[in-house]
């Protein structure tokens, strides 16, 4: 059984560290061997019986501290130490707890190890990209239903609807036309004033705008949408699956997956660091493919062509060659760079070459010196 700490037993600790006046880097030691060391030995002990893993292994170690930094919170005195995932230091001067908010997730990839192409290296916090996505989504899914009402035209409901209303509009129009002429007939005779004339003229000037826009209306409903409208809605839908193929492309690349095989030189970031895009966060020496950097002078310039299999030799195993191919020969001339040794003048003009290696192993580095022979194992040169 693990025990844990009562409010009793933080309380005389803090008052052990304040009247024995311990610095931080002490307080923090004593916390760790009375209290963080038997709980990480009790929880490993644990983990590793649920989980059935190894309770020496280093990931099992490392996530039980992590365990602990999310559970445990000690009063010291006035200052307050909060473990938690990340990178913590005590800072002798300042005498504070140096914490760094965690936002990311690097893997536990080490200095000088290999990876392989598609290994997980590390993840990014993926919040903030899934809600991206969803709402790209969501604007995919009203685009289409826009260009697809477009595309339908109206129902027929609504074009039923609207040569009601051209029926409603031509009645009342001939209604009105009629009634005009009855009363130009009774103007003639004088029997009515102009006047009244003119009420039955408006009348059925109105009538007929009211039927001519039903007309409008119901050829519109008719003909359907606009191919403009219809272009404009197939745009928008474009547009919104342009929006969601690049939320897609955010959230994959907010899982830090390792390019190519190689071997982890440098690992810029560490976990908690808040990250800029386009930041570097791991620097990866290539395995394959490997090329020499090579140079050869002006004449011996005709010996150096594309495609040509030449022999290298390395210090370590001067009687066992690697094999390259010339892969590129440099169309511009160049002094001798400084880390090169000529049996010419170093002012001499060179060309650079490109070897690529058909048969390099692990023995062969990058920065290596190796000599180049244009020829076969048999002598030929």
């Amino acid at each position: 059984m693990i025990k844990l700490l009562t409010q009793d037993d933080t309380v005389n600790l803090s008052k052990f560290i304040s009247r024995e006046q311990l610095s931080p880097t002490a307080a923090y030691h004593l916390v760790h061997e009375q209290v963080i060391s038997p709980l990480h030995s009790h929880l490993t002990r644990l983990i590793a019986a649920w989980t059935g893993c190894d309770a020496n292994d280093t990931r099992m170690i490392l996530h039980t501290h992590a365990l602990i930094g999310e559970i445990l919170a000690f009063r010291l005195g006035k200052e307050t130490i909060l473990l938690r995932t990340g990178w913590t230091a005590f800072d002798e001067e300042k005498t504070e707890l140096i914490n760094q908010t965690v936002t990311c997730h690097i893997d536990l990839i080490l200095q000088g190890l290999s990876q392989r192409t598609g290994q997980v290296l590390g993840e990014l916090d993926h919040k903030p990209y899934e809600i991206a996505l969803m709402q790209a989504k969501a604007g995919v899914s009203v685009a289409q239903a826009q260009y697809d009402l477009m595309l339908a035209g109206y129902r027929d409901e609504e074009i039923a609807q609207a040569a009601a209303a051209v029926k409603q509009a031509q009645a009342a129009y001939d209604y009105a036309q009629n009634f005009y002429n009855r009363q130009q007939g009774l103007w003639k005779s004088r029997t009515i004033s102009a006047n009244d004339l003119e009420n039955a003229r408006s009348s059925r000037d109105q009538a007929q705008a009211t039927l001519k826009s039903a007309q409008d209306k119901l050829r519109q409903y008719r003909s359907g949408n606009r191919e403009q409208d219809i272009a404009q809605a197939k745009a928008s839908l474009e547009q919104a699956q342009a929006q969601l193929a690049q939320a897609e492309l955010n959230l994959q690349d907010s899982t830090l997956i390792a390019p190519s095989d190689g071997t982890l030189l440098t690992r810029a970031v560490e976990p908690g660091t808040v990250l800029n895009e386009g930041g570097t966060v791991f620097t990866v020496s290539l395995t394959r493919p490997v090329w020499v950097r090579a140079y050869v002078d002006e004449r011996n310039l005709d010996q150096a062509q594309p495609g040509r299999k030449v022999l290298l030799y390395t210090d370590g195993r001067p009687d066992k060659p690697y094999h390259g191919q010339i892969g590129f020969v440099s169309p511009t001339a160049e002094f001798t760079p400084k880390t090169v040794e000529t049996p010419d003048l170093r002012t001499d003009l060179v060309y650079r070459l490109r070897i690529v290696v058909t048969d390099a192993d692990d023995a062969l580095r990058q920065g290596m010196p190796v000599t180049v022979q244009f020829g076969d194992e048999a002598g030929h040169e």
